[in-house]
Parts: structure tokens; sequence; C-alpha cells
């Protein structure tokens, strides 16, 4: 039978309170030898607190797995800093590995979380993901480690497990319908690739838009982070457009880098709308109009979610996956204005 408190302090000859307040780190006036006898007594009889050993007797670790595509990507670091900040106020700990959108090291990973001491796992944007032939090999891979977990930031209708993102379609229906309000008809957009199922989404958005209004498609693809950001300017502007939805930020801020280099003023000549909202945006010379991404509500949620599956099998209980989207908010900033005839 394990050891309680009762009994440390009867070896330690010292009332229950006093050992709780040890065990607690509790300030209390006690000599040095008694505290001495009572650590000595914890040790004797390899008690437990019954924190700890509620845990090992579910398997607890306190320890949650983080999965991430590209920590230099600002919204990326940006999200895993609140996760590992909401973890650390329910005292748990985060292991965060940067997969490099690289499906290998991604697989290897999660894999190896099978012999790792982790609660749980959160996976954004999944490289595994990206394609639909692949979609029954990933569920499978993350299936056979048997652990629960949220993806975050990944749209894909058959996810059969808990996930959290943004709404992607209304990232790019918003952001399109906000700049055809500003008189602009030639809008492009660019994004790292089609193929994946958040900037499928947000395609998606911005092909609604415009084919409600009459108009034709503007687009650069396979363009990624701030260079990338250039080469679509570069690219979308020789199609003669006047505004610019990018996937991201870091692609924005490449667009509007591009025009300061080539003398193309910003806003007048041409409009550019991110998606995220990440500091460097807001700080940039022509600060970013965005449609942002909460990234602390995401974090929150995908936490939650966790958690609670955590809890859940802990007590044996059943538990029903969740699907959860959240709305992006315009951010009409310096980068945008109304068209006018050039």
């Amino acid at each position: 039978m394990p050891a309680t408190i009762k009994d440390i302090a009867i070896m330690a000859n010292t009332s229950i309170a006093t050992v709780s307040k040890v065990l607690n780190n509790k300030p209390i006036r006690v000599s040095d030898a008694k505290r001495k006898e009572i650590l000595v007594a914890i040790e004797e009889l390899n008690y437990i607190p019954n924190s700890v050993a509620s845990g090992l007797k579910r398997g607890a670790k306190n320890t949650i797995a983080i999965a991430l595509p590209d920590l230099s990507d600002p919204f990326n670091s940006k999200i895993a800093k609140c996760i590992i900040t909401i973890l650390e106020e329910v005292n748990k700990k985060a292991i965060v590995y940067d997969y490099d959108e690289n499906i290998d090291r991604e697989k290897k990973f999660i894999l190896g979380l099978r012999d790792k001491s982790v609660d749980g796992l959160i996976i954004m944007s999944s490289s595994l993901t990206k394609q639909k032939e692949r979609d029954i090999a990933a569920e499978n891979i993350v299936k056979g480690i048997n652990l629960p977990i949220v993806y975050l930031n990944d749209e894909r209708q058959e996810i059969t497990m808990s996930s959290i993102s943004t709404d992607g379609f209304l990232c790019g229906y918003e952001a399109v319908k906000y700049l055809q309000s500003l008189g602009h008809k030639k809008i492009g957009f660019t994004a790292k690739s089609m193929a994946d199922p958040n900037l499928n989404t947000i395609y998606k958005g911005y092909m609604t838009a415009v084919v409600e209004a009459g108009e034709e498609e503007y687009i650069a693809q396979n363009y990624h982070r701030y260079y990338g950001g250039e080469d679509a300017a570069r690219q979308l502007l020789a199609q003669g457009v006047t505004a610019i939805l990018a996937e991201s930020d870091q692609l924005a801020i490449g667009i509007i880098s591009y025009a300061f280099k080539n003398k193309i003023p910003i806003p007048q000549k041409l409009s550019v709308i991110g998606v995220d909202d990440v500091i460097a945006g807001r700080v940039f010379p022509v600060p970013l109009t965005t449609m942002r991404q909460d990234a602390l509500d995401l974090a929150r949620n995908a936490v939650k979610l966790l958690l609670d599956e955590v809890e859940a099998n802990s007590n044996g209980k059943v538990y029903t996956h969740k699907r959860m989207t959240i709305k992006p908010k315009l951010i009409i900033r310096s980068s945008t204005c109304e068209y006018t005839e050039r």
C-alpha cells in the first residue's frame, strides 16, 4: 500500500500539517533537524505526492509535443510561443519540433513519439496531408502512435481527429471584397502551393469574390517567404494588377519590398493585403493591411481540445473529436487605398 502523509508524520514524530507544509515548500517554523527527519521519512517510505501518483496511474507525463512546419516563419513561431505560454499556465512542458516542411522529418518525429514521454501532440499545417492521396497514410501514421492529437490550421475535411483553424475561405473572400470596395478590378493572388489545404481555401475565397464580381483571376503560385514575394510581384505586375492578396504577411512584405526597389508607390500604384498579422507587418515603413489570424485564440483552443482529450482518456471516457473554426479579422493599415486611374 502506498505511503501517506500520515505515515510520514508518524515516522518523523510530527504533525500532518507540518509534513504537508514541508512537502509544498511553504513557510514554516521548523528546525533544520526536524525538516531533515521529514525528508528522510519521505525517502525511506518512497512517498509519491497525490498529483504525481495520479499522473503515474493514468500515464500522465505533463509534456505536450508540438510539430511545426517552419519556425523561421514569424506566424508559426508566434503560435509556438503562445502554446508554450498556455501550457506553462497549467504546469505543462512542451517539446517543439520544426520539421521544416519535410514529410520524412515530420513522419520520423511523429513515429518517434511512441517512445517519448508525452501526453499528446499538436500538429500545425501537416506536410503529411498536403496531397489527398496521402490522407489515409497520414492518418494511419498519426493514429499509430496512440496519442491524443489536435491539428492546427489544417482544414482538410478528411481529418477524423480534433482540429482548430482560421477560416481560410473568409481570409480570401473578405480581403478581395475589401479591395473591390476600393475600386480595384485586377486583383492578383499569390501563394506557396495550391496543394496546401489551407492556402487552397484562401484561394477558393479569392476566386469566389472574383467570380461574383465578373472579373478575371490573376495567379502567381509556388512563391514562398519574403524573397518569393518579390518574384510574385514581378509576375503579377506584368499582368497589370492594381492590387495583390498574398497568402501570408511574409509574401506581402516581399511584394512591397519589390515595389520599393522599383519605385512603385505603395499603396498609390499597388495595394497589398497579407494574411496573419505578424509584428513585422505592423512596423514596416508602409504598415501592412492584413487578415488577422488570432494566434492566441488558436493556441488556447488547440491546447484545450488536446487536454480535454487527455483528461477523458485518463478517466476512461469516450471522447468525441471536435472541429473548430475561427473567423479572421480585416485589419486596415496603410498598404491599401482607393483605386484611381493610372
